[in-house]
C-alpha cells in the first residue's frame, strides 16, 4: 500500500445526483422503489455520484436539517446526555447550457449548528464547498475553488451506511477522524483545481491540486495533490485513491512535512439490494513518523421504507494503539425529505487505544476505555 500512489493513473469520476430526485415533492405517497435522500450522501454537490451535470439551465435551492439526543459514557465515570446539532447545511447550485453538450455551473453550500443557530468556524462562510467549472461529455469536467478531495470521494464509495455525511455515530468514521485525519485538517482542497475524465466503459479518473497561496517562508502550508482511479458498472464499484497534504509541524521551522494517505474501496449491490462496502486504508505523517493501517467492512440493508446499517472498522495507530469500531443503525423513512433514525455505536481500545467516540463535548478517553453511544433524531433535506 506504501507505493499505491506509484501506480495510481491521472484521477476520477465526478458529478451530480439527479435533478428530478432533488425536486421530488414532498408531500407525495411514498414510493419504496425510489431512492430515498437518506441514502444521497451530500445531495447538492456536482462530483459525488458518477453521473453528468445536467445539460440545461437552472438554479436551485436546497439543504438539510437535523438534529437528535445522544447518550453515553465518554470516558470511565462519565455519562453523557446532550442534544446533538447533526449535519445541517444550505446551499446554492446553478447551471447553464452553453451549447454543443457544454455546461457551466456553480457551487456554494454552507455548515451550520442547528441547535444554536451558530454558523461554520473558523470564519469559512462556504464551509462545505464554493466552485465554477465547466463540463461537457467528451472532454469532461474542470473546478476550481474549493471542494471535496478525491480520496474523500473514494472514501464515500465504500460506505453504505445511509446518509454518509451524517453517521457520526457509524462504525466507518473512526477512519474518517483517525486515518484521514479530517479532524485534523480538512477534507476539502483550496484554491484548488479539479480535473474529471470522461467516463470510458465504466472507467474514470480525478485530479486536484490544491495551491497554499503563501509565498517565501513556510510556502507549502497547505499545498495538496490528490488523485483517483474509479471503476464503476452495474453493482460493482472499485476506487484507488492517494492524497498529499503539506503543512509545519510548528510556526518556526522552515521544513515542510507531509500527510500521505492511500486508499482502496470497493462496494457491491446484491441480493434484494443488500449493499457490502469496504475499503483499507495507510496513512503516514512525516513531522513525527506517526503512521496508520485501518479497514472497515458496513453492510445496508434496506426494508422496505426503512434502512438497517451494520458496520465495523479497524484502526492500528503506530502498531500498538488499537481500536474497533462497532455500529448498528436504523433509519425510518417518513418520505423522500424526512427521516427518523437510531443509532448505537461502541469503540474497543486496547491498553493503548485512546479513541474517542466524537460525538460529545467533553470526549477525551484515557488510555483503554471503550466508550459508547446511543442516539435518535430527526433530518429533513429540502
Amino acid at each position: 500500500m506504501k507505493k499505491t500512489a506509484g501506480c495510481l493513473l491521472v484521477a476520477g469520476a465526478v458529478s451530480l445526483l439527479t435533478q428530478a430526485a432533488l425536486a421530488a415533492d414532498s408531500t407525495s405517497d411514498f414510493d419504496p422503489h425510489a431512492p430515498t435522500t437518506a441514502k444521497d450522501a451530500d445531495t447538492g454537490s456536482f462530483n459525488n455520484t458518477s453521473k453528468a451535470v445536467p445539460d440545461i439551465s437552472s438554479l436551485l435551492l436546497y439543504g438539510k436539517v437535523e438534529t437528535g439526543f445522544m447518550y453515553g459514557n465518554s470516558d470511565a465515570g462519565v455519562k453523557n446526555s446532550e442534544m446533538w446539532n447533526g449535519t445541517s447545511y444550505w446551499g446554492l447550485r446553478g447551471t447553464e447550457s452553453l451549447g454543443g453538450g457544454t455546461t457551466a455551473f456553480f457551487f456554494l453550500e454552507n455548515g451550520f449548528k442547528l441547535l444554536s443557530g451558530k454558523g461554520p468556524s473558523n470564519g469559512v462562510e462556504w464551509s462545505k464547498g464554493s466552485y465554477v467549472g465547466l463540463y461537457n461529455p467528451e472532454f469532461g469536467r474542470i473546478e476550481m475553488g474549493r471542494m471535496h478531495k478525491p480520496d474523500y470521494w473514494a472514501y464515500v464509495d465504500s460506505d453504505r451506511n445511509l446518509d454518509f455525511s451524517d453517521s457520526s455515530l457509524a462504525a466507518i468514521k473512526l477512519q474518517y477522524d483517525t486515518v484521514l485525519g479530517y479532524d485534523t485538517y480538512t477534507d476539502y482542497f483550496s484554491n484548488a483545481l479539479y480535473y474529471s475524465t470522461p467516463h470510458f466503459h465504466g472507467l474514470s479518473a480525478d485530479v486536484a491540486y490544491g495551491f497554499s497561496n503563501v509565498s517565501g517562508f513556510q510556502s507549502r502550508a497547505g499545498q495538496e495533490f490528490g488523485t483517483r482511479v474509479r471503476y464503476a458498472v452495474g453493482p460493482f464499484r472499485f476506487n484507488v485513491a492517494f492524497n498529499n497534504y503539506g503543512y509545519y509541524a510548528n510556526s518556526k521551522t522552515s521544513n515542510s512535512s507531509s500527510w500521505k494517505t492511500e486508499l482502496v474501496s470497493a462496494s457491491y449491490k446484491t441480493w434484494h439490494d443488500i449493499e457490502i462496502g469496504a475499503n483499507y486504508i495507510y496513512a503516514h505523517r512525516t513531522d513525527d513518523n506517526w503512521f496508520a493501517s485501518s479497514w472497515q467492512v458496513n453492510v445496508g440493508i434496506p426494508l422496505g421504507q426503512s434502512d438497517v446499517n451494520i458496520g465495523t472498522a479497524h484502526v492500528s495507530q503506530q502498531g500498538d494503539r488499537v481500536t474497533q469500531s462497532y455500529s448498528l443503525n436504523y433509519s425510518y423513512h417518513l418520505s423522500l425529505r424526512t427521516t427518523l433514525f437510531a443509532d448505537a455505536i461502541y469503540y474497543h481500545n486496547n491498553q493503548n487505544g485512546i479513541v474517542g467516540v466524537g460525538v460529545f463535548a467533553n470526549d477525551d478517553v484515557q488510555a483503554g476505555y471503550s466508550p459508547w453511544a446511543i442516539g435518535v433524531g430527526i433530518k429533513h433535506k429540502f
